[in-house]
């Protein structure tokens, strides 16, 4: 009796911490994909700033050649 006990104990023990490493495991790969998330749409925002403040110079150079207004609106 005392042989089958310490077997369920030791697959008890083993079953919960495989679940509690899979639990772990999950947590950190949704923290990975927050914070690559993140990364991203910093670089979009980023991006999105950079397309806006030449689209600004662009609208406010009316008096530029048509080729330094093609360079402003090559930068994007």
């Amino acid at each position: 009796m005392a042989l089958a006990s310490t077997v369920v104990g030791g697959g008890i023990a083993t079953m919960s911490a495989g679940v509690m490493e899979r639990r772990r495991w999950r947590r950190e790969r949704g923290e990975q994909r927050t914070e690559a998330r993140r990364a991203l749409y910093g670089s979009y925002l980023a991006a999105l700033a950079r397309a806006r403040h030449a689209c600004s110079l662009m609208a406010r150079e009316t008096q530029a050649s048509v080729a330094m207004r093609s360079d402003l609106g090559a930068e994007l």
